[in-house]
C-alpha cells in the first residue's frame, strides 16, 4: 500500500513540476480568440518538440491585460505589439528576440484609415494619403464636416490602432475629439474592419497585415473598406521574453521560431516567418511613446 502511495506521488510531484516548466506565451488580441487559437496549433507542437518545454498560451482580452501578466511574473515569452513592447518595457525586464518578416524580407507594415464608401467619395479621395503631409491634408479636407462622423480606434496600447495614428495626428495638430463626433475603441482589428464593413462607424484605423488577411478571406471588400491614408513603414510585431529568461533556452527559443516552417505560421497576412531582432529596432516606437506624453 505505501509502495502504491510512494508511486501516485512520484506522479503527482512528476506532473506538477512538469506543468511548472511550461513556458508561459501571451498573445496581443489581434482578432477573435477561437482564430488565433486555431493557427497557433502547429506553432505550438513545433516549438514544444523543439525546445522540449510545453507551452501554455494565453489569449488576453486587452493589451494591457498582457502588459499586466508580464509585471507579475505570469508570462515567459509573449507576441506583442512595438507600442505594447514599449509600454510593457515601462513595468517589465523584456526584450525582443525575432520578429515577422514577408517573403520579399520585409520586416515593417503600416498602419491605415479604412472608411466607407460614402465618406471616401464625400472627402474626394481616391488614392491613400501617406504619411505626416497625408494626415494634414486629411485634417483640411475634414474642415467642412466637424463632427459628422466617428472614428474608431482598436485600443490604447495598440501601435497601428491607436499610437502611430496618434502620432501623426498630434504632429499637425489634427485632434479627433474636435473632428469627430465619437472616438471609440473597438478593442482589436478585425473589429475595427467589420464596423465600417457593415456601416457602423465610418473611419477606424487598423494594421495593414491584417486588412490584407481580411479582404483575402473576403471579410470585407476593397470597395466598401477603403483605406485613404497610411503611416509610413513601422517595425513588425516582435515576439519579447523576459530578460531573466536562461540564456540557453532563450536561444533555443529564438532558434526554434527562425526555423519554424512557413506552413506552421500563424496567419498574419503575409507574414510567413521569423527573424532575429533587438531592441535598436525599436528606438522609433519608443520615440512615438515619448512623444505622445508631452
Amino acid at each position: 500500500m505505501r509502495k502504491i502511495i510512494f508511486v501516485l506521488l512520484f506522479i503527482l510531484l512528476g506532473n506538477l513540476l512538469a506543468k511548472q516548466q511550461c513556458l508561459r506565451y501571451g498573445i496581443i488580441p489581434y482578432a477573435s480568440t477561437v482564430k488565433i487559437e486555431k493557427s497557433y496549433q502547429k506553432w505550438k507542437r513545433f516549438l514544444e518538440n523543439k525546445t522540449n518545454r510545453c507551452i501554455d498560451i494565453n489569449i488576453k482580452s486587452s493589451y494591457n491585460d498582457l502588459i499586466e501578466m508580464f509585471a507579475k511574473d505570469k508570462l515567459d515569452f509573449a507576441f506583442v505589439g512595438p507600442f505594447s513592447y514599449i509600454l510593457t518595457k515601462q513595468h517589465a525586464d523584456v526584450e525582443p528576440i525575432v520578429t515577422g518578416v514577408t517573403s520579399d524580407g520585409h520586416a515593417t507594415y503600416k498602419s491605415l484609415l479604412t472608411v466607407t464608401y460614402e465618406v471616401a467619395s464625400k472627402l474626394d479621395i481616391n488614392t491613400p494619403l501617406k504619411g505626416e503631409k497625408g494626415m494634414a491634408v486629411l485634417k483640411q479636407k475634414l474642415q467642412s464636416y466637424k463632427k459628422k462622423w466617428s472614428i474608431a480606434f482598436t485600443d490604447e496600447s495598440s501601435t497601428s490602432g491607436y499610437a502611430v495614428p496618434s502620432y501623426y495626428m498630434k504632429k499637425v495638430q489634427f485632434d479627433p475629439k474636435e473632428y469627430f463626433k465619437h472616438n471609440t475603441f473597438v478593442g482589436t482589428h478585425d473589429a475595427a474592419q467589420l464596423v465600417v464593413a457593415h456601416d457602423i462607424i465610418p473611419f477606424a484605423f487598423s494594421a495593414q497585415m491584417l486588412y490584407n488577411q481580411m479582404v483575402q478571406n473576403n471579410k470585407i471588400s476593397k470597395k466598401q473598406n477603403i483605406v485613404i491614408w497610411e503611416s509610413d513603414d513601422i517595425p513588425k510585431s516582435p515576439i519579447i521574453v523576459r530578460g531573466d529568461m536562461d540564456d540557453k533556452l532563450k536561444q533555443d527559443l529564438q532558434k526554434a521560431l527562425i526555423s519554424l516552417p512557413k506552413e506552421y505560421f500563424p496567419k498574419l497576412g503575409k507574414t510567413i516567418g521569423y527573424k532575429e531582432t533587438n531592441k535598436n529596432n525599436y528606438m522609433i516606437i519608443e520615440d512615438i511613446h515619448n512623444f505622445l506624453k508631452r
